[in-house]
C-alpha cells in the first residue's frame, strides 16, 4: 500500500470498528427488547414500539452493510487512490457517506422512540386470563334405536 494512502486505511478501518460497536448494541438492544417484551401488545398499544423495532432494525441491516462493504473498500483503495473515504461505493454503488448517515440517522430515530416509549408510553397490555370453565356439552344425533325407546320407571 502507498504511503499517502495510510491515513485512508485508518479511516476505514475506523469507521468499521464504530459501524461493529453500532450494530453490536442495536442487536443487544433488540434481544433484550424480544426476551423481556410482551412483543404482541406492545405493537398493538404503542405506534413508538413499532418506531423502535422498525429504526433498530433498519440501523442495524446499513450497520451490518457497512461492516460489510469495507473490505472490498480497502482492497479498491491500494488499486484507486482516493482522498475522501466517504466518496468511496459498495458493491451496489452507494456512496459510504451515504450508508454512515443512514445508519445513524435511524438509530437517533430509534433512540428517540425508546426515549419516548419509556417516558410517555403506556405500559403494553397484558391479556386477560380465561376463566376455566368445563366444556360445553355438545349434542349429538342418536341413531341408536335401543336409545330411542322411551325410560320405564
Amino acid at each position: 500500500m502507498r504511503k499517502n494512502n495510510e491515513h485512508q486505511l485508518e479511516a476505514l478501518k475506523a469507521v468499521k470498528e464504530w459501524s461493529s460497536v453500532l450494530l453490536s448494541v442495536q442487536a443487544a438492544l433488540l434481544g433484550l427488547l424480544t426476551i423481556f417484551g410482551d412483543l404482541d401488545s406492545a405493537a398493538r398499544s404503542d405506534w413508538r414500539f413499532i418506531v423502535l423495532v422498525t429504526a433498530l432494525t433498519a440501523s442495524s441491516l446499513i450497520s451490518a452493510n457497512v461492516v460489510g462493504a469495507i473490505p472490498s473498500m480497502i482492497q479498491e483503495l491500494a488499486d484507486h487512490p482516493i482522498d475522501d473515504i466517504y466518496a468511496m461505493r459498495n458493491r451496489w454503488g452507494i456512496n459510504l457517506s451515504l450508508l454512515a448517515f443512514g445508519q445513524h440517522f435511524f438509530l437517533l430515530v430509534g433512540t428517540v422512540a425508546l426515549a419516548l416509549l419509556l417516558l410517555f408510553g403506556s405500559p403494553p397490555l397484558k391479556a386477560k386470563p380465561r376463566p376455566n370453565k368445563p366444556p360445553e356439552p355438545t349434542t349429538t344425533a342418536v341413531t341408536s334405536p335401543a336409545a330411542q325407546e322411551p325410560r320405564q320407571p
